[in-house]
């Protein structure tokens, strides 16, 4: 998923892509749209600048957009002196990285050469569903006329004066870690991110069949490895198992990818409860054979609350390709077999509900206390296997 940053300057936008290098997005500049929009941030907040820019990169581009602004105090500086939303434009001019520097080189001169200081940055995000803002107040910092460079061209010019407090290192020395993982603004930037774009994303990307059984019920495509690129679509599959706990297995097709792709969460019936991930992806799989029976009360993310008494293979010999395009065969038994069974099923347009024996509505939690007096049942492990829709 495309997010446009409304920026450039390219510090920022190293810095953001490094934050966000872990979420199924694809973080995008006006450079690579050979956009160049002249916003006059005259707002009274770092957050009306925000959204300011983040409107007119909008309107321009119809691709969901982020914009920041950020504002400086420095505690020893009276407050006529303080940058507060200018910490680059200067008596109406836009700094060079030497100059900024030299400015507040000078500044921090006249106050005994150190001070505490901080950030306070506005984040607009607007997108189909919304518009939504933040304002976060940044870790204290303490800002010194003792400069320490790095060869790192991406860092902020007020880095090489800036130290971290709590770990006595240079903002420039900081590792990237340490920048992401730590600090109070990264941390709360990539929650405002997922929570209001990732998840959003999420809620019309996740196909169900009350608002969408049509698209559920095509056929998925096959994977050319000679033309398609599924980087963005093996992120998106990863992501969103990985956030949610109840996830066994997800066909592409669930989260309106109609491609032939299943990902395995998790398949040990006996860990069912924990969070883990196998993270399989098996791209166009084809079944050999199928034999055995068994049944399980299966549910599904696409069905909501409906929860079915199935039927399906003890044993799957499969063919399929991995991510690199190599092609592999393996057998699948017991409830790994119920697990892909039920994810092949989707690739083809059948969900369980179409098979079951029985079908009742549950929740997440009742059909968990459900399950254990109704176990996974093996009714034998040979012989051959008939799909009650696709051997018709």
């Amino acid at each position: 998923m495309k997010l446009l940053y409304a920026t450039k300057n390219s510090a920022k936008i190293y810095n953001m892509k490094t934050r966000l290098k872990d979420l199924p997005i694809e973080l995008i500049t006006p450079k690579d749209l050979n956009l160049n929009l002249n916003i006059i941030e005259d707002g009274k907040s770092t957050t009306e600048n925000a959204l300011k820019k983040a409107r007119a990169y909008y309107q321009a581009t119809n691709i969901p957009t982020i914009a920041g602004d950020t504002s400086l105090i420095i505690s020893k500086l009276p407050i006529n002196k303080q940058p507060g939303l200018y910490v680059r434009r200067i008596n109406g001019k836009e700094l060079t990285d030497d100059e900024m520097l030299n400015y507040y080189l000078e500044l921090l001169n006249s106050i005994g050469g150190k001070s505490d200081a901080y950030y306070t940055t506005s984040l607009a995000l607007i997108t189909k569903s919304g518009v939504f803002t933040i304002e976060i107040k940044e870790d204290r910092r303490i800002l010194t006329n003792k400069i320490k460079r790095t060869e790192d061209k991406y860092k902020d010019p007020l880095d090489v004066i800036s130290i971290d407090p709590y770990t006595g290192k240079y903002f420039t020395e900081l590792t990237t870690s340490e920048l992401t993982n730590n600090l109070t603004f990264s941390i709360k930037c990539i929650e405002f991110i997922k929570e209001n774009f990732i998840y959003m994303k999420e809620q019309l990307y996740r196909k169900t069949i009350t608002e969408d059984e049509p698209y559920l019920r095509q056929k998925s495509t096959l994977v050319d490895f000679t033309t398609d690129d599924i980087t963005d679509d093996l992120k998106t599959l990863d992501y969103f198992c990985n956030h949610d706990n109840n996830i066994m297995a997800m066909a592409a097709v669930q989260l309106g990818i109609p491609k032939r792709i299943i990902y395995l969460k998790k398949t040990d019936l006996e860990r069912l409860d924990e969070d883990y991930n196998e993270s399989t992806i098996l791209i166009n799989p084809k079944i050999i054979k199928s034999s055995g029976l068994t049944t399980f009360w299966e549910a599904c993310a696409s069905c909501n609350d409906y929860t079915g008494l199935v039927k399906r293979p003890f044993k799957i010999d499969l063919e399929y390709y991995d991510i690199q395009g190599q092609k592999h065969q393996e057998i699948f038994e017991g409830f790994k077999a119920t697990v892909l069974s039920h994810e092949l099923d989707h690739l083809d347009g059948i969900l369980h509900i179409d098979i079951a024996e029985d079908l009742q509505v549950m929740t997440t939690e009742e059909r968990k206390e459900f399950r254990k007096k109704h176990p996974y049942n093996i009714i034998r492990k040979e012989g051959e296997y008939i799909h009650p829709l696709k051997n018709k």
